[in-house]
């Protein structure tokens, strides 16, 4: 479901202590919203008086921004990111992007803008091949691509190498240069988002709970921008 990705995203990256999470409108802010002190009123969702059905800042300090379908949260991340930069301030920054809004060129131009950012920066893109109509362009065709190249099996290799490899502390930096190059052979799809400046991870299995928390803790040391592929569908 595209609630997973939020959900442990939000456990290992708390939005509570020093961590912004920039979540997508609709669905895929749900669990985003039970984590961070709504979830006694979760029934009012979407009635007068009640929860929004999209990121709120009037009803939570945590919905930093509201935030629709246009596929704002990479860029709205990167913003910031650079202001953090220029305050020097070292706040642990994560977006989360549908794969049904990453082809939007909003999103598109945030990547560009990340990828120059020397400063851990987490993409997560929840990709479970849902979208409100059917996606078109390049884009959606990479994922298309990167989607039938890797099987169920492909996905829980390449799910258990990131488990035995990803150490912690310091070494993390090197780590992903030496992951990323060992993997690039069976992540040929993810070379278009190494292309723009980001490391890439995955696709690995968004429903493994072990994995995402594992996985997720060992980038919040990353000292870069980082994709990670998780396959909710």
């Amino acid at each position: 479901m595209a609630k997973t990705s939020i959900s442990w995203t939000d456990r290992t990256w708390n939005p509570t202590t020093g961590c912004s999470v920039v979540s997508p409108g609709c669905h895929q802010c749900y669990a985003h919203k039970i984590l961070t002190g709504r979830a006694h009123r979760f029934d009012t969702l979407r009635q007068a008086g009640g929860l929004s059905g999209f990121p709120a800042p009037a009803e939570s300090p945590y919905d930093l921004f509201a935030t629709g379908h246009a596929g704002t949260a990479i860029s709205t991340a990167a913003g910031l990111a650079w202001a953090d930069q220029v305050a020097g301030r070292d706040t642990r920054i994560v977006a989360v992007v549908g794969d049904g809004s990453i082809v939007n060129g909003l999103s598109l131009e945030g990547i560009n803008n990340t990828a120059l950012t020397k400063r851990q920066f987490l993409i997560v893109l929840n990709d479970n091949s849902m979208s409100i109509d059917r996606s078109q362009g390049a884009m959606a065709g990479l994922l298309d691509r990167i989607r039938s190249s890797h099987t169920y099996a492909d996905i829980k290799h390449t799910t258990e190498n990131l488990l035995q490899h990803l150490p912690l502390g310091e070494e993390i930096t090197d780590a992903l240069r030496h992951i990323r190059d060992g993997l690039r052979t069976t992540l040929h799809g993810g070379q278009f988002f190494e292309s723009l400046g980001l490391a890439y991870f995955g696709p690995i299995d968004g429903h493994n709970i072990h994995a995402m928390i594992h996985v997720l803790s060992r980038l919040a040391a990353a000292k870069q921008p980082v994709m990670l592929h998780v396959h909710t569908e």
